[in-house]
């Protein structure tokens, strides 16, 4: 552990866990809907930060699905409709997003996502061009499989950020993705480095699974860590992002606490520039991480542009959903024309539909955008009442209730499905 610091930077203080906080207002729910995943790398979050939360603001962002499609069945895809009623880009829905851009619709990120939007390249290079603006991000979120050299010319002038899906070196990749993945995924990510200035965030998520020597399947992720260091530099231009498996409580892929732990220690020790995006379904157990790192309240900054809060480790930044005070607002808009809250939903199939804050179909885009912005949507009404035992804990302070959307989606009751802590009844 004394290692450990000196790599970090870190003294030994113990983490300062403030009892009795004050009820959370319907800002202060589930990370601010940023959601779990399909928002991009957030490998930018960090370059630049600010010792207290920017004057407040709403932040948006903005992902749009361009169709319903992909040619993988990964092993560990949020996405649990197996087949769309309709795989091709919806048009109808995409029309009246776009007209809204700059509107009611001002998001400082537009992430084109999919399943796999490259599936569609002709409609993926008109939303990258209609979308792209130079005061804000435009990301592409992809396996990397279909970017070809010529898909490449059309894109990288509207293109920020390529984020590109690699889950650890070739064995647990393929092992994920499928045999051969891992090779074709990386040379397009050589391409874009040789030949293109667009950063790269390469996106990989940590499991809870061990490969057939028995070795944990996310201890790859520092090997894939190394490997992107020797390769591509320290500069910061290709970054690795890894988020925490996200899927229903008792899914055996969850991470533990130790996982966690062994996994960010190694990610320090690797020197590669990295983000773990800590997300809420993983903040009943930022406790005992931080009290592993020396880690304390006052040690999170603020990204200088969207407020996200963040704990840094050396070369490692944790991005902390629970800790937000700027409210974010991360919308989806499904193929389906339905609007999300953040990406959690992706999980139950054909069920999110339920869960949907407005259907472009029937509804008014302003008015829904509207609403949440004013803090009013009926969604977020729901998720602001703490459980008692959550507002009794001692780390209410520092898990903010945990993911009660999760809690929503899974269980029909806004309580962290995730925290063994709190009694259920």
């Amino acid at each position: 552990m004394k290692k450990f610091k000196q790599l970090a930077g870190l003294d030994s203080q113990k983490p300062v866990l403030q009892k009795n906080s004050p009820r959370l207002s319907p800002w202060e729910v589930t990370g601010n809907f940023v959601g779990t995943t399909s928002w991009g790398s957030f490998v930018h979050i960090g370059d630049s930060v600010v010792h207290s939360p920017p004057p407040p603001a709403v932040n948006q962002y903005l992902a749009l699905e361009v169709g319903e499609a992909c040619q993988l069945q990964c092993k560990h895809c949020i996405y649990h409709r197996q087949k769309s009623r309709t795989p091709k880009p919806n048009d109808a829905a995409l029309d009246i997003v776009l007209r809204e851009l700059g509107n009611t619709l001002m998001p400082k990120w537009v992430t084109l996502a999919g399943k796999e939007p490259t599936i569609f390249p002709e409609k993926l290079k008109e939303l990258a061009q209609k979308v792209y603006r130079r005061d804000r991000v435009n990301i592409l979120m992809t396996n990397g499989l279909l970017l070809t050299d010529e898909l490449l010319v059309d894109l990288s002038p509207y293109i920020d950020l390529f984020d590109i899906s690699v889950d650890g070196t070739q064995s647990t990749h393929d092992w994920m993705r499928g045999a051969g993945t891992f090779e074709r995924t990386w040379q397009r990510i050589e391409r874009i480095f040789q030949d293109y200035s667009n950063r790269i965030g390469i996106i990989a998520t940590a499991v809870h699974a061990k490969d057939e020597d028995g070795r944990p399947r996310y201890l790859d992720l520092i090997d894939l860590a190394n490997l992107i260091r020797n390769r591509f530099g320290q500069s910061g231009r290709v970054g690795l992002s890894i988020s925490p498996y996200y899927g229903f409580a008792d899914d055996p892929l969850r991470l533990r606490k130790e996982d966690l732990i062994e996994l960010i220690r190694g990610l320090v020790e690797s020197g590669c520039s990295t983000r773990v995006t800590y997300t809420a379904a993983y903040s009943h157990l930022l406790p005992e991480v931080m009290h592993e790192f020396g880690l304390s309240k006052s040690d999170i900054e603020y990204d200088r542009d969207t407020g996200f809060p963040i704990f840094r480790l050396g070369n490692v930044v944790l991005i902390l959903f629970n800790q937000t005070v700027t409210p974010q607002v991360g919308i989806r808009v499904s193929n389906d024309g339905l609007l999300h809250l953040g990406c959690n939903h992706l999980i139950l199939g054909d069920d999110a539909a339920s869960f949907a804050i407005a259907d472009l179909t029937r509804d008014d885009l302003n008015q829904a955008i509207d609403s949440l912005m004013a803090a009013q949507n009926p969604l977020l009404q729901r998720l602001a009442t703490v459980h008692p035992t959550c507002e009794s804990c001692e780390d209410f302070d520092i898990c903010r209730a945990g993911d009660r959307l999760a809690g929503l989606h899974q269980t029909g009751t806004a309580i962290d499905p995730f925290c063994n802590r709190i009694t259920r009844h």
